[in-house]
């Protein structure tokens, strides 16, 4: 705000004499004129900073005997607040003062020559607009008029808009995997709103989600992008939220499925086994011999096809259909029913004799499975390297060796296993986890767990390595009991140099 200087004759008796901390200050205007007619501004200051104070005064008649017999004063005029900011939908009320002989009349119109708002109204003199909207914004002038003349003043009016969400989906939307999503937010309001976007119960994955002023946008969608969302607009006049519901639909992908060619023995059950993920849930439709001629033996129990009773007219080739909106998937499989006979079959389970009765074409003496070398630890790994992780068996017939990870599905690019170890190239942190070895065999099934902990960017770092013990000697690191293999950890690198993973022995 500009100060004038004021007359000479203007005192300004300042400070007075009351203490501190209260300062007051007084402004005397002697003789005074119509031309001191003015808004005068009182400004106090420290070092925490400043206040204003704004005083307006007008100047009537009577002011000096030389003017004591004047019948006409010319207008003087004031108008406050000379600029104002409302929020859209609020009053706005502007005050016109006004001095002079014979009193002048008042009227206000706009600068830009358009029509007055239908809902003002004008009370005493001020300016009041009920409902006040953006196309109502600009300047309003005063004007006062008596026989001398007319004199104006302006006062501008800004009107704000708090935020409002357009376009933003009020059902459910609905993505495919592994698609690119666009999920579409606007919002209007002034000044211009600043959209943001989360997601409730977790953080959003910045590498593949981005968002602009219109919508957000999410590469490669996965599964795990499910969820509700939040899309934010704020300004100065506040904030509004809106949420979408995203739904991940996903083609059907399966677990496990039968080999290719799968046996069974008369007249014991067989299970083609059948596991498969998809949303929405994949209807699965088995056909095959079975299900033509014996459809009262055949059941079917979380996609899984179970013949009960097989029969030798049961042999030929089953085919699994796995369907959703999304896509589908078809399982086929040969299977063949041999003759089986009836044995009370000893099975040895960790030193326990129990009793079973099977069907099929089974020696009298089974051994279950023992894993006979097996991480008791967790295990630490180096990023960028190779890892072994021994896992063997035994037990008759010879145990089928399976390994799984139980986060997620192992990549096999990098990932091998045979009947000693599972073998992991190119160490990622992504391999962090618990694998899990199964050794199966037709007396029975172990399982041994493992959590692998991966260490990022060492210089040099202890690895593991499969060794075998000297007769009759023992390793203080040995992490596996019991067995002829063991695992122990190598020595602290030295000259720079790190030793390779060794081998089963």
């Amino acid at each position: 705000m500009a100060f004038v200087p004021v007359p000479r004759r203007i005192q300004m008796l300042c400070p007075s004499k009351v203490p501190h901390p209260i300062t007051q200050s007084t402004l005397v205007i002697k003789e005074t004129r119509g031309s001191d007619t003015g808004t005068y501004t009182c400004r106090a200051r420290n070092m925490m900073g400043a206040r204003d104070y704004h005083v307006d005064l007008i100047v009537q008649g009577n002011q000096s005997k030389s003017q004591k017999h004047r019948t006409h004063i010319p207008v003087a005029i004031v108008v406050r607040p000379e600029n104002q900011t409302e929020l859209e939908g609020n009053e706005v009320s502007l005050n016109c003062n006004t001095s002079g002989i014979p009193a002048p009349s008042i009227t206000w119109y706009r600068q830009d020559g358009g029509y007055m708002p239908a809902n003002h109204r004008v009370v005493n003199g001020d300016l009041i607009i009920s409902n006040i909207t953006k196309s109502l914004e600009g300047t309003y002038v005063c004007e006062a008029k008596n026989v001398l003349g007319a004199r104006t003043k302006e006062a501008t009016v800004s009107v704000n808009i708090a935020p409002r969400l357009t376009s933003l989906h009020k059902t459910p939307l609905t993505i495919i995997e592994n698609s690119t999503a666009v999920v579409p937010c606007t919002s209007t309001g002034f000044p211009t709103p600043e959209i943001s976007w989360s997601k409730i119960g977790n953080s959003m994955d910045v590498s593949r989600m981005s968002y602009d002023s219109q919508a957000l946008i999410i590469k490669d969608v996965r599964y795990s992008d499910r969820g509700t969302y939040v899309c934010s607009a704020t300004n100065e006049e506040g904030r509004v939220n809106g949420t979408v519901t995203v739904i991940v639909q996903v083609a059907p992908r399966v677990h496990q499925q039968p080999k290719a060619i799968e046996f069974g023995y008369r007249p014991a059950s067989k299970e083609l086994q059948l596991r498969v993920f998809g949303f929405p849930t994949p209807n699965i439709t088995w056909s095959g011999p079975a299900l033509r001629h014996s459809k009262s033996r055949v059941n079917q129990s979380d996609g899984s096809l179970i013949i009960m009773r097989t029969e030798f007219r049961d042999s030929g080739e089953y085919q699994a259909l796995v369907k959703n909106v999304v896509g589908q998937a078809v399982i086929r499989t040969f299977l063949v029913v041999n003759q089986g006979d009836f044995f009370k079959v000893f099975i040895i389970d960790l030193g326990q004799q129990l009793v079973r009765h099977s069907w099929g074409m089974f020696p009298l003496l089974l051994v279950a499975p023992l894993l006979m070398s097996f991480p008791t630890t967790p295990l630490t790994i180096v990023e960028n390297s190779t890892a072994v992780v021994p896992c063997i068996s035994t037990g008759f017939p010879a145990p089928v060796i399976n390994w799984t990870k139980i986060e997620n599905s192992m990549d096999p690019s990098r990932m091998s296993y045979d009947s000693r170890a599972l073998t992991i190239k190119d160490v990622r942190l992504s391999d962090v986890g618990t694998y899990v070895c199964s050794a199966t065999n037709v007396a029975g099934q172990v399982n041994g767990n493992v959590t692998v902990i991966v260490k990022g960017n060492p210089h040099c770092s202890r690895l593991f390595k499969m060794c075998s013990p000297m007769p009759g000697q023992g390793s203080k690191d040995s992490l596996i009991t019991p067995g002829r293999s063991h695992l122990s950890l190598l020595p602290k690198c030295r000259n720079n140099s790190c030793p390779s993973l060794g081998k089963l022995s």
